[in-house]
């Protein structure tokens, strides 16, 4: 447990009650929640909402190690200018690329 506290940066606030804590770290602990067990699929939804930019990029970070781990990751968000897609098949070729900008429109 004490890993998970440290992977996701709450290494000093461990004793905080979530209800006194800041929506940052309520994400930061519901990230420690998915990552129990050590799971091969992590689909968080909107996980960088209520972080600060600093914690944007940590998690950036965190989500990219999880992959080259081998982990799959599918985050929701519908913050798509800075979206990147990966998608990787057995027996398929790869795919990374942008978002298209139309994508979620209907016409």
């Amino acid at each position: 447990m004490d890993d998970l506290i440290e992977t996701v940066g709450m290494t000093g606030a461990a004793a905080v009650k979530i209800g006194e804590c800041s929506m940052g770290m309520k994400r930061r602990t519901a990230l420690a929640a998915i990552l129990v067990g050590e799971p091969q699929l992590v689909i968080p939804d909107e996980p960088s909402a209520g972080l600060d930019p600093e914690r944007i990029r940590w998690l950036g970070t965190l989500l990219r190690s999880l992959a080259q781990r081998g982990v799959a990751v599918l985050t929701a968000t519908h913050h798509l200018a800075g979206v990147r897609v990966s998608a990787v098949l057995p027996g398929q070729p790869g795919y990374s690329g942008g978002v298209p900008p139309k994508a979620g429109h209907s016409a």
